[in-house]
């Protein structure tokens, strides 16, 4: 019987300890991450939206939830240490994806790692949001599942009104999501795949010039990369209006198999509008390569310069 009981004790000992450990290192991850996570509250007349977001690269750039600035006029984010900054300009909006990022002038804290890889389904993950205006707010719990072709990670971690916009994390503590919505119910909380978006490409097209953003369009489809082609339009459905003829005539994306690009120039360009010219060969799966010379239309949106028409010359 002794030895009954001193089993007893060395298990629950064991398992005391295995638990302490545990929390201590999410402790540390906490303490860690908690600076680079922010209280956002977006402002138009008196309808005041409150949020969350996190900083993802050097200079205050920042990201969170398009829904959170959504017919907002003005901006006020606060740090942990309750400094406020409203010096806030939108680099790149994506209301389908439900995402925004942005830069603050004048914050000068240290931005949160985005994971490489998505986590396995079973995998602990944390997240730390300001729910209901409760600011550093810790929740805890596993990966779920993945919904939508994986856009969306599902998570027993608790996402609630106020959090949106804020960041989940691995085991790791590095970051694999936007939390995003929560139902309150126990795995019913979900937060957009990071790992599924390319921020440094985003961070990139905030700078991006007319005839760079062409030059990319023309090599991501000579390159069969047709997805991060259109996400440098406006609007794939251009293309259906005699944009390009021989891009569609198969009616599959398969009916272009390289371009190669001789020419791309300015021809206009003012702060809202540009018009770009570019000169390049075709190739079609049966190889006939066919010369095309056009002029690409571009418009200047929060997102960066975007492609919203094209013409034959």
């Amino acid at each position: 019987m002794k030895v009954k009981y001193l089993f007893i004790f060395l298990f629950i000992t064991s398992v005391s300890g295995f638990c302490q450990t545990s929390i201590d290192k999410l402790n540390e991850k906490f303490e860690t991450n908690k600076v680079s996570v922010l209280l956002v509250y977006t402002v138009k007349d008196t309808n005041v939206s409150q949020g969350s977001a996190f900083l993802i690269g050097p200079d205050g750039l920042a990201v969170s939830n398009y829904h959170v600035f959504d017919g907002k006029e003005n901006a006020v984010a606060i740090d942990y240490n309750k400094n406020e900054y409203e010096n806030i300009s939108i680099i790149y909006a994506n209301p389908d994806l439900d995402i925004i990022v942005f830069r603050i002038q004048g914050i000068q804290l240290p931005y949160l790692k985005i994971a490489s890889n998505q986590p396995s389904i079973g995998e602990s993950c944390f997240a730390i949001g300001n729910p209901l205006g409760l600011d550093q707010t810790l929740s805890t719990g596993i990966i779920s599942g993945y919904r939508d072709n994986e856009a969306y990670i599902q998570t027993s971690a608790e996402i609630t009104h106020g959090s949106s916009g804020g960041p989940l994390f691995n085991s790791l503590g590095e970051v694999v999501g936007i939390t995003t919505s929560g139902f309150g119910q126990a795995n019913l909380n979900f937060a957009i795949n990071l790992t599924k978006i390319n921020i440094n490409d985003i961070q990139n097209r905030s700078t991006d010039t007319p005839d760079k953003i062409v030059k990319k369009y023309l090599t991501h489809l000579g390159n069969r990369e047709f997805i991060d082609a259109y996400s440098l339009t406006d609007n794939p459905l251009w293309i259906s209006k005699g944009g390009l003829p021989w891009f569609i005539s198969k009616n599959s994306f398969g009916s272009i198999q390289s371009v190669k690009i001789l020419e791309v120039r300015t021809e206009t360009i003012n702060q809202l509008n540009a018009v770009i010219y570019a000169h390049y060969y075709a190739d079609d799966p049966a190889h006939e390569s066919r010369l095309w010379e056009q002029y690409y239309f571009l418009e200047k949106r929060l997102n960066g310069w975007v492609v919203v028409k094209v013409a034959l010359k």
